[in-house]
């Protein structure tokens, strides 16, 4: 609820600082993942963007498998398909109410 803070109120700073931390961490929790873990990334040392040494195949392949089997066993991943499963599409659709999808450039 909007308060009014008069200019010859005591702790208006105080009171208008608060109030804009708390916007910065709401817009902060409203980013995407990717940007929390790009800063995440560039918090911890990164090694600049195309400088790292690519993962072997067996390495990624693996990692990947075990993604999968964890989505598998959440019912996320159709276990023969390896697509999204049939109830989370359904769900998704009754959220939106569209049976199309449309891509995005990019």
């Amino acid at each position: 609820m909007p308060q009014e803070i008069p200019a010859t109120n005591k702790t208006r700073l105080e009171l208008e600082t608060r109030g804009l931390q708390s916007e910065a961490l709401h817009a902060q929790a409203r980013q995407p993942a990717a940007a929390g873990l790009l800063a995440l990334s560039v918090n911890v040392g990164a090694s600049e963007l195309g400088t790292q040494t690519p993962l072997a195949k067996n390495v990624r392949d693996a990692a990947l498998n075990e993604v999968d089997k964890h989505l598998i066993a959440q019912g996320l991943l159709d276990s023969k398909t390896k697509q999204v499963a049939r109830p989370i599409l359904d769900e998704i659709i009754a959220a939106d109410g569209r049976r199309d999808c449309q891509r995005l450039p990019g």
